[in-house]
């Protein structure tokens, strides 16, 4: 039932004879190429998220490499418990279903529009984003589409990584979100960087996440072809009174324009915001 008492719509998707799925409608989430809903488990009695991704204008590599991309992911959602666990996928009317757990809660996004999350709470985030990050930087590879969307809050204050599209091949230029892109992502840079795309994106969200404003190329930070550095380079404590120094560090090294220069995988970033925030805790919960 909706808030207003109304019947919820619903469309029933089968994936064969003994396993059927009721969609609640609207999606809660709807991209260019797929769509996300709440729905229910018909067979197990159980709420479900159900990802439909619309395959109608892919090759058939492109096909082959979505199924690729669907295995990896199962197989990190069983090293972890920071992704959504998943429970089968299929193939029906050109489209492709990935059934998995459905986390309640909303995304990182929504967090940020509400203003409500203390320092302690988003410092609390960005280590456990990089906890989550860990064990697939360890094997080189990379989300390649971090962003504050993809990052889902559960109601206990956990997060999950959502929506990925991991990889061990080096990304497109272009591949990913404006705004999160590495530079050699988005054209400045030609170098390929690994898992250091992903450590880019990180910085941003602490960037947006702490001051809230996401820092804009060629506003915020500066840089000719030529350049090792960027040549401006606005500090997040520069929007945000009162934000530590060594939080200031751990961003600007994310956001280094070589990727040589930042961090080399999650983990490291994720010790560092553990040092900043023992090192507050210790001097009795000073931020400044």
């Amino acid at each position: 039932m909706n808030r207003d008492g109304s019947k919820r719509e619903t469309r029933l998707l089968k994936a064969q004879a003994s396993l059927k799925y009721l969609l609640e409608l609207p999606a809660v989430y709807e991209g260019s190429l797929s769509k996300v809903y709440r729905a229910q488990d018909l067979s197990l009695n159980r709420t479900v998220c159900v990802k439909e991704i619309d395959c109608t204008k892919f090759s058939r590599k492109e096909r082959s490499t979505l199924q690729s991309e669907i295995t990896v992911w199962c197989d990190y959602a069983r090293k972890t418990m920071k992704m959504p666990q998943f429970f089968y996928t299929f193939e029906a009317d050109n489209k492709s279903y990935i059934v998995m757990q459905w986390i309640e809660g909303k995304t990182l996004r929504s967090a940020m529009e509400e203003k409500k999350t203390g320092f302690w709470q988003k410092l609390d985030y960005c280590i456990q984003l990089c906890d989550a990050l860990a064990p697939i930087h360890r094997e080189r590879k990379q989300h390649k589409d971090l962003k504050p969307e993809n990052i889902q809050i559960a109601n206990d204050h956990r997060i999950y990584l959502m929506d990925f599209n991991i990889s061990a091949a080096v990304p497109h230029v272009g591949t990913g979100t404006d705004g999160y892109l590495a530079p050699e992502r988005s054209g400045i840079s030609l170098q390929s960087s690994a898992c250091r795309v992903d450590i880019f994106a990180i910085g941003v969200i602490m960037y947006e996440l702490f001051t809230g404003f996401i820092p804009v190329f060629g506003l915020d930070y500066v840089c000719e072809p030529q350049d090792k550095e960027w040549q401006f380079y606005v500090k997040p404590s520069e929007k945000t009174t009162g934000l530590p120094a060594g939080l200031d560090r751990i961003i600007e090294r994310c956001m280094a324009l070589q990727w040589k220069d930042r961090y080399p995988e999650a983990a490291a970033v994720g010790r560092d915001l553990r040092n900043i925030k023992k090192t507050l805790k210790n001097q009795g919960g000073k931020k400044g």
